[in-house]
């Protein structure tokens, strides 16, 4: 099964739910790695490139049981890539209370302003702890 055929086990415990969305699998899994050691629940989605084959089904068919198990998305594509853009976009027009937290260079924010707004935004590189804030940040609702 792909990553997001997968889904998110029964919630037993009391753990936000992180997806963490990055097309560099080292990147996204130490990613992962880093919101598990801070008591999230977490699962990896390599966005387009890592579904070449299963296409993102929140893009070609308006859902996906990642983002629709997701408390906050932390969002790390590439905007300037249309495939990649059109998950965030997806995320927002069928998920618009989920919380999103994006990282993305400082150089894309204002050609992307449109896109972003409303996102929690983290400049890139992140690190741990802008990262750990910002999820955060979102999850607070603020």
């Amino acid at each position: 099964m792909a990553d997001n055929e997968r889904g998110w086990p029964g919630r037993m415990d009391w753990r936000a739910r992180v997806l963490v969305e990055n097309s560099d699998p080292a990147t996204g899994y130490a990613m992962q790695k880093l919101l598990t050691d801070e008591a999230f629940d977490v699962q990896y989605c390599g966005g387009p490139d890592h579904l070449r084959r299963h296409r993102c089904p929140l893009v070609t068919q308006g859902k996906c049981s990642l983002v629709e198990g997701a408390d906050v998305v932390v969002h790390s594509l590439n905007l300037d890539r249309a495939d990649q853009a059109a998950v965030l976009r997806g995320i927002r027009e069928v998920h618009p209370d989920t919380p999103v937290v994006v990282e993305v260079p400082t150089p894309v924010l204002e050609k992307h302003a449109d896109l972003l707004e409303g996102f929690t935004i983290v400049p890139m590189p992140a690190t741990s702890t802008s990262l750990v804030n910002a999820v955060r940040h979102a999850l607070s609702g603020a």
